[in-house]
């Protein structure tokens, strides 16, 4: 991918990142230039209706050509991106992040957090629920 090959979101499809489990759980993982480039894809996405130039990241998030491959990389990585290819024009899609439980009980996720901040950070993390059999919650029906 070169800084003058073009780029497109799909369209119909926006979503609205949860902040909380970007910055806790996912950010110790794929680094600040990643994290930089989730957020402003996220705010640039305008669902398929333009095409850019991958330069115009480049300039507006201060990268390096290689810096925003391995970001991509990263994104892709987390499932957090995905990025498809036809001739010299890439579709971006986003994906949204899992909420902190459901990134905590991946297990490969919940490793690689370990691995950058260690097993008590990631233990201070968790949600205990109260015991399931207690649950007197009413379903809709």
């Amino acid at each position: 991918m070169r800084p003058n090959h073009t780029y497109s979101f799909v369209g119909k499809l926006a979503i609205w990142p949860d902040s909380v489990s970007l910055s806790t759980c996912y950010q110790p993982i794929i680094g600040l230039q990643a994290f930089a480039l989730y957020h402003y894809l996220c705010v640039s996405n305008d669902q398929g209706f333009g095409r850019y130039r991958f330069s115009q990241i480049l300039n507006h998030l201060n990268f390096g050509t290689q810096a925003l491959e391995q970001a991509f990389d990263l994104l892709t990585a987390m499932k957090l991106l995905s990025i498809y290819q036809k001739d010299e024009e890439f579709i971006l899609v986003l994906q949204a992040p899992l909420s902190k439980q459901e990134f905590l009980n991946n297990e490969l996720y919940r490793a690689l957090l370990v691995k950058k901040i260690g097993e008590s950070a990631v233990e201070q993390m968790k949600i205990n629920l109260p015991n399931p059999e207690k649950n007197i919650s009413k379903p809709f029906s």
